[in-house]
């Protein structure tokens, strides 16, 4: 299943989240075949505006591999810093551009900077519209934090908020 969610880059940049799901439990065999379709889907020339996601690090690491252009960001839920560190590593160790994990205070400035020295960025998402993070406060620390983009819902704010940063 592909989802789509649009992005907000810190830098202004318009950004296209085209999420993947595997079902749990996939052989390597469907999980190739679905990088393989989404890849063939892929629309040419956007490459600068379309970001691979996915909770699935097997999925995200294909398609990496079938679509090097695109960047590929893996999605996780965590609750500290340390599970922030452990899914870059993952990420890092399977050669993708990024993590995409849940907004909070757990995406500091030091798990930034971290994420960087593997050259990895760091993107950070609310969810449940309304999410009850997607405020001000929230795109500030994101901002400090140095994440490279964040998803948001979409309130009212939300785009003065960027253009003032």
């Amino acid at each position: 299943a592909v989802g789509s969610r649009a992005g907000l880059a810190l830098d202004r940049q318009k950004i296209c989240f085209a999420e993947l799901k595997a079902p749990e439990g996939a052989s390597a065999a469907e999980v190739d075949a679905l990088a393989c379709a989404a890849a063939g889907a892929a629309p040419a020339g956007l490459d600068h505006l379309l970001t691979w996601i996915s909770f699935s690090p097997d999925l995200c690491e294909a398609m990496k591999q079938k679509s090097p252009d695109h960047k590929a960001f893996l999605v996780a839920y965590v609750h500290d810093e340390a599970g922030c560190r452990a899914v870059a590593a993952d990420a890092a160790k399977r050669g993708l551009d990024g993590i995409d994990v849940n907004a909070g205070s757990h995406v500091t400035r030091a798990v930034v900077d971290e994420c960087a020295a593997l050259n990895l960025k760091v993107v950070v998402y609310v969810y449940r519209a309304p999410a009850v993070n997607d405020v001000p406060a929230l795109w500030a620390s994101s901002r400090d934090a140095g994440v490279w983009a964040f998803t948001s819902n979409l309130p009212a704010g939300v785009d003065s908020a960027v253009a003032a940063n």
